[in-house]
């Protein structure tokens, strides 16, 4: 699967190098990180080794809750031949539709730049539970990133969404 998806960003930076240099700088850059950590990835899995990654536990959220489950995740370790079943709660299935078609959404209403920081501040504050500092402090990397690349960058020209046009 991993080399499918490889082949994927190949083809598509295959297909970008017909675009004009600004124009391909992302698909590019996009490619490129993409291999990097697919390779890696490979890599571990020939040498026998797991990326599973927990990233509330990387982003230092529940770590003493990893710490006492530690001894309960070894004893599923011995259970299961050496494969660690990874399990997560989840939300509901209309939860999870309303965030995939929420950001759509957003975007028509408000347009691309205020969706994206209204997106990734709830998301974050809401599903992830990050609180309220570091979800801004992430939705506005995020917006600042996304502004530097589209729009300052490449030129991109955003749309204002439909609430926006109406009050203006």
């Amino acid at each position: 699967m991993d080399l499918v998806v490889l082949a994927v960003f190949v083809t598509a930076a295959f297909i970008a190098s017909e675009y004009t240099a600004r124009a391909r700088m992302v698909p590019v850059i996009v490619t490129i990180g993409s291999a990097m950590f697919l390779l890696v990835h490979i890599g571990l899995q020939i040498r026998g080794a797991s990326l599973d990654i927990d990233q509330r536990e990387l982003m230092g959220r529940d770590v003493r809750r990893a710490a006492e489950t530690a001894e309960a995740e070894e004893q599923a370790l011995a259970a299961h031949d050496g494969r660690q079943i990874v399990t997560y709660q989840g939300g509901s299935l209309a939860s999870g539709l309303a965030i995939i078609a929420g950001f759509p959404a957003l975007i028509f209403l408000v347009g691309m730049l205020p969706a994206v920081f209204l997106f990734t501040f709830g998301f974050l504050l809401f599903i992830s539970k990050f609180g309220l500092v570091r979800s801004l402090l992430a939705a506005v990397a995020t917006e600042v990133v996304v502004y530097g690349l589209f729009v300052a960058a490449l030129g991109v020209r955003m749309n204002q969404g439909i609430l926006l046009t109406l009050l203006s």
